[in-house]
């Protein structure tokens, strides 16, 4: 033989036996501590229906591994399902690249049961892979079939911890379709009033009894979460006046490409009691835990049923967290999140870009007033974060912080892009009208972050020697659980949907920032919500304002002439931003009055206008953030816009 051809086939034998080994030796491995380090275990291929021994330094150590991975290495190519309950069952993840720290995943010491897949380039099942060389005698091509797996085809099955594993057990090749658990906190959804369907319209401090429910449902192509709620209250005496509605809202859409294929969480929550009093209700929640806070107003001072005010009867609901299990239409890429964006997936940016650095598309403030006497309060409330941010008005629609109430502000300031710009929580007043406050939260991105109770409630006031704010310090609001264990993935995740309701409630924020200290206020509600978003176009909502013009002179309470207001909010992607514009603005008041307000209204346009402009635009930069990639991925979550029939905005 010559040496040449012996080398080569040689040469050809030995890649052939390394590509063989290196294949048999690869593996997953699983660390019990973040960062890949801790007790570690290595999975080949195959399917583990419970979780092992991790490798310890003594043979007569046994640590289980069950429930305590929280970093793993994943070789390329390869894809590990993890759930959370034995079996493959409970939640599910899907990975195709390594994990420091399981934790931003919302997966820390969760795993139970996994499936690893070895996969080719071409996205399918690498069963068997054949290796070809040359026989040296001979010079024939001969074939080596050899499995992929650590074992071969031949050899009986194997057990490692309590999991069969075999040739045979190599789950179903599903690697083209894209399957993820997504988990978020539906928006709060308020002031839901009943039509009246019986009786006079005054319960007159008989109950009423009342039942109300939600339950999820997902839409019938299966693109939406669905929220039904469902609100009855019932006088409990002759004239039995009653009323009764049930309501169904939008509150999330997948992802584009994706279906949603199940429900994971507590899909209904429901209550049922009887009014005894003025107040309003928080009763105790039963038949699953979907609903947080059931907030009702049942018997009034004044008439009950028909008016949709804040002193008629009305529901407002908020969410605990929702988990959906989504799968893509069509084959795609290997990953675990949206698709690719600039080089990097959802899991790359959670795993470079700092908690700090995450940009903020959504920022509210929760408050709840307490039930002690004269606790409610009028007067201006105001919210700052940092140094450099200016004050910031809450003020809803209707009578807020009232008592016993739970209130959700939207704060729209400029100056907050990022979570690092929330230096602090300072909630102040500027008048003599004592508040008590309850309870506070802060979400962001749809993520509660801090949550703080002061018991029966502490004063905010200019008056009777209480303070007039309530200061709490960065320090203490990233030491508190909420932020440290916040979720990454969650709060990094770009906005794929913005509901009606997001909308109207966003408006209305900036319309009641805007309005402080100005003879506009909100008005009489003459709809079923005192902003009412409307599809127009397929970028454009119309808007409708229900205000009215203060001329009250002194402490005489005149009748405020009304003050309607119309617009187009026209929505539009630029550079990675939601741009949204107020056009044709209109603004329309009794004739009578029209020397006197008319100078306000026609200022509408302008400070109104350009202030909700630019409080509702959304920008989804990072801040600061240097990696290109970063940047470009959150610059395409805004492209494409498109207002559907209901009056939701996606983004595509």
């Amino acid at each position: 033989m010559k040496q040449s051809q012996f080398f080569k086939s040689f040469l050809i034998t030995f890649l052939a036996v390394s590509m063989y080994f290196n294949t048999c030796m690869a593996q997953v491995t699983c660390y019990a501590d973040s960062n890949y380090q801790g007790h570690k275990i290595d999975l080949p291929a195959g399917e583990y229906a419970k979780m092992g021994k991790f490798k310890t330094p003594s043979p007569w150590q046994q640590v289980s591994a069950n429930d305590q991975i929280s970093s793993i290495q994943i070789p390329r190519g390869w894809q590990v399902y993890a759930y959370d309950g034995d079996n493959f069952k409970g939640k599910q993840i899907i990975l195709t690249e390594d994990v420091p720290n399981l934790n931003n995943l919302g997966f820390n010491d969760k795993i139970s049961s996994i499936k690893i897949l070895r996969i080719n380039s071409s996205n399918q099942i690498n069963n068997n892979q054949t290796l070809k060389y040359q026989n040296n005698k001979h010079g024939k091509e001969k074939s080596s079939t050899r499995q992929n797996n650590s074992e071969i085809t031949s050899r009986p099955k194997t057990r490692w911890g309590n999991a069969n594993q075999s040739s045979n057990s190599t789950p179903k090749p599903t690697s083209a379709y894209i399957e993820r658990i997504e988990t978020f906190t539906p928006y709060a959804i308020p002031h839901l009033c009943p039509k009246h369907v019986g009786g006079d319209r005054e319960f007159g401090g008989n109950g009423p009894n009342v039942n109300a429910f939600a339950r999820l449902q997902l839409s019938n192509d299966k693109k939406r979460v669905e929220a039904v709620l469902y609100l009855h209250a019932k006088e409990t005496k002759s004239d039995w006046t009653e009323a009764r509605q049930t309501w169904t809202e939008t509150i999330w859409t997948a992802p584009s490409g994706f279906v949603i294929t199940d429900i994971l969480s507590s899909a209904e929550s429901k209550v049922s009691y009887t009014d005894t009093d003025h107040d309003i209700d928080h009763p105790d929640i039963k038949g699953g835990n979907l609903v947080r806070i059931f907030e009702i107003m049942g018997d009034t001072n004044g008439n009950d049923v028909g008016n949709c005010t804040s002193d008629d009867v009305y529901m407002d609901v908020y969410f605990n967290k929702v988990s959906v299990k989504i799968k893509s239409i069509s084959p795609m890429p290997s990953q675990t999140s949206t698709p690719d964006n600039g080089g990097y997936t959802l899991e790359s940016v959670v795993q470079k870009i700092d908690l700090e650095e995450i940009p903020i598309y959504s920022l509210q403030i929760r408050t709840k007033t307490g039930t002690v006497k004269d606790a409610e309060t009028d007067a201006r409330i105001y919210a700052r974060l940092n140094g450099k941010d200016g004050i910031y008005y809450y003020d809803n629609g209707g009578n807020d912080r009232e008592k016993g109430k739970t209130d959700t502000y939207y704060n729209l300031s400029p100056n907050i892009k990022t979570i690092k710009d929330i230096q602090y929580l300072e909630i102040a007043t500027e008048d003599t009208d004592g508040w008590c406050l309850q309870q506070i939260e802060l979400i962001v991105n749809g993520e509660v972050m801090f949550d703080k109770s002061y018991g029966t409630c502490t004063w905010i006031d200019k008056n009777d020697g209480h303070p007039d704010k309530i200061v709490i310090q960065g320090s203490e609001l990233r030491n508190s659980s909420y932020w440290k264990n916040a979720n990454k993935s969650s709060l990094a995740k770009p906005v794929t949907m913005i509901s009606r309701k997001t909308i109207e409630q966003m408006i209305e924020a900036a319309v009641g920032h805007n309005n402080t200290n100005t003879k506009l206020e909100w008005g009489d509600l003459s709809g079923n919500r005192y902003v009412e978003a409307k599809y127009k176009t397929d970028n454009t909502l119309s808007i409708d304002l229900d205000l009215d013009y203060n001329i009250d002179i002194g402490s005489v309470d005149l009748n405020n002439p009304e003050v309607d207001v119309d617009f187009d909010l026209v929505c539009n992607c630029e550079n990675g931003q939601i741009v949204m514009e107020v056009k044709d603005l209109k603004s329309e008041a009794p004739s009578a009055y029209g020397k006197l307000i008319g100078f306000t209204i026609g200022k509408l346009s302008g400070w109104l206008g350009d202030g909700i402009s630019s409080m509702i635009s959304l920008d989804f930069k990072p801040g600061d953030m240097k990696d290109p990639k970063i940047v470009a991925f959150y610059n395409n979550t805004c492209t494409n816009i498109q207002v559907d029939s209901s009056g939701n905005i996606h983004l595509k």
